[in-house]
């Protein structure tokens, strides 16, 4: 990856795989590859699943080349994607469902170095908790970010640093909005 990097101005991946069970786990352990990059912003990654679980040889036997770049530009990036997947399928209305979506957003999230970028997906996160109710959210989001900073926390470092830095952005944001 670091050597075809050289060889692009974009900095831009994109994971096509299947759209099945083994598409999806081959898309994982490609990310597991590339996500430090990924997470310093070395790389921008994103993840194309082809509507209808097609793979993109079936893709383009009914579809133009055009259709597949569109298809392309519109690719997720992979923290969206990857967030789509730790929800997909959970009823987040049962306890149990909601705290292990919880969990893996905040394993996924606490490595993000950029605070900013931190701030955004937490607030992304709680507004997929939410559940459309927008009164809680600002509650989801507190209580994601506590539960990145506690991940994150290294006593006197950066990191804690950076999670102050969140709860400042977030209660700025909260309060532009009200």
């Amino acid at each position: 990856v670091k050597l075809l990097l050289r060889y692009t101005e974009s900095k831009q991946i994109i994971f096509n795989f299947d759209a099945d069970a083994a598409g999806v786990k081959a898309a994982d352990r490609a990310i597991g590859e590339v996500a430090d990059m990924a997470y310093r912003g070395d790389v921008q990654l994103r993840v194309l699943n082809i509507p209808d679980g097609k793979d993109p040889d079936d893709y383009l036997r009914v579809h133009t080349p055009d259709e597949y770049v569109a298809l392309t530009e519109a690719a997720p990036l992979w923290l969206d994607w990857q967030i789509g997947n730790i929800v997909a399928g959970c009823d987040l209305k049962q306890a149990d469902q909601f705290q292990q979506a919880s969990q893996g957003i905040v394993a996924l999230l606490s490595d993000i170095a950029n605070a900013d970028t931190r701030t955004h997906y937490i607030r992304h996160c709680a507004e997929i908790f939410s559940q459309g109710d927008a009164r809680i959210v600002p509650l989801l989001a507190e209580n994601l970010l506590a539960q990145v900073r506690r991940k994150r926390r290294n006593p006197g470092g950066k990191k804690e640093k950076a999670a102050a830095h969140d709860v400042k952005v977030l209660n700025r944001s909260f309060l532009e909005e009200a």
